[in-house]
């Protein structure tokens, strides 16, 4: 049998520092891979799409860092940012080389990932505001980024049993000093720990589950979409709470949509989400960058990843996202290469739908598809 080649890939979006043409790719480096093409064969694809905003570059970024674990298969970290104000092509550039970054200075991701994962954040939006107090035209008073950050990690291994016989006992009856019992392959699933602050969100598609009686070949031919992300919208009780209890407010404005967060009796930072990294102002308020975090095991149903910036999620619901994913990659018979050309339609869909119902006005669009 031919093993799988051990590869190490990354792709990292490139600072945009002129404005594009609407709808424009965003320029990245790739390493590991000669094209695009040899990345999607691993079953990653990706997009990041200059929006309908003349004046202002694309202010979406990513990352993606992919590498081989024999005998558990692929392993890897992405991130999906989206800036918002003066600067926020800056704070989601930043944030897009500074988290990898401080993750492998860390370490840790095996043993606490929820907790590596959020000093990164915190660190992250540390070392964003002193380069901003340090550089030109680098302004993060009422500018930010969200950022969404998943891993896919090795099992971690079993303790290690007890050479007591009581120890022994306790291993065979399940006990916390043994390897419990059940699917010798439960202890070989990977994890997928996220971490986000904003509203960029990330959803499993698994397959779904059989019902009582029918057999595997009778399984629905389709996905279910699972949240992972819950946005951090000023509406959300929790997230209001806390904006309150900091001195802020949450109103909509005449004629706006969204609710936002402000300063008591001001007009600014005005920000539609309750978590990022950035917004000196914000965090007077309670905007906060400490994320939120999620672990759960990969099971056999599990069968993509999917990461996205608000300029998807505005108009398109995470299962018919994941819908699309499904239709696309399964119609080519379930060939990981198809990816790339999924995402890139769900990429157009969504550019299609902010035309149809904002005619002038387009965000920038982010997304990142992994199949498991």
């Amino acid at each position: 049998e031919e093993k799988t080649p051990t590869r190490r890939v990354s792709v990292s979006g490139k600072l945009s520092q002129e404005v594009q043409e609407s709808f424009a790719s965003k320029e990245f480096d790739l390493e590991g891979v000669a094209k695009v093409s040899e990345l999607s064969s691993l079953g990653v694809g990706f997009a990041c799409r200059k929006g309908l905003k003349p004046e202002a570059p694309n202010q979406d970024d990513f990352f993606i860092f992919r590498a081989e674990a024999p005998p558990y298969g692929p392993i890897g970290v992405y991130g999906v940012f989206d800036g918002h104000g003066p600067s926020g092509h800056r704070v989601s550039s930043f944030a897009q080389a500074e988290i990898p970054k401080i993750l492998r200075e860390l370490g840790g991701l095996q043993e606490d990932p929820q907790g590596t994962l959020t000093t990164a954040f915190e660190e992250t939006h540390k070392s964003i505001l002193q380069a901003a107090a340090q550089e030109e035209n680098f302004d993060c008073q009422l500018s930010g980024a969200t950022g969404t950050v998943a891993l896919i990690l090795p099992p971690l291994p079993p303790p290690p049993a007890e050479v007591s016989g009581e120890g022994e006992e306790a291993a065979e009856a399940g006990g916390k000093a043994g390897t419990p019992p059940g699917d010798p392959n439960d202890s070989k699933r990977r994890r997928l720990v996220v971490a986000h602050v904003g509203d960029s969100r990330c959803v499993l598609g698994k397959r779904k589950p059989l019902k009582p009686g029918e057999k595997e070949k009778e399984r629905p031919d389709a996905l279910l979409a699972v949240d992972l992300t819950e946005d951090h919208k000023p509406l959300r009780k929790d997230e209001k709470a806390r904006i309150e209890a900091a001195g802020g407010e949450v109103k909509q404005l005449e004629g706006d949509i969204p609710h936002r967060v402000f300063m008591k009796d001001k007009l600014f930072p005005g920000l539609a989400m309750t978590r990022a990294l950035g917004d000196k102002v914000g965090a007077q308020v309670g905007v906060i960058a400490t994320p939120e975090t999620k672990e759960i095991e990969l099971g056999d149903d599990a069968f993509v990843i999917l990461m996205c910036s608000d300029g998807v999620w505005e108009f398109i619901e995470s299962q018919e996202a994941i819908d699309m994913i499904w239709k696309a990659v399964k119609k080519k018979a379930a060939k990981k290469e198809e990816i790339q050309g999924a995402v890139e339609a769900l990429a157009y869909e969504a550019w299609r739908r902010w035309l149809k119902e904002e005619e002038d006005v387009v965000d920038d669009i982010t997304v990142i598809a992994i199949l498991l």
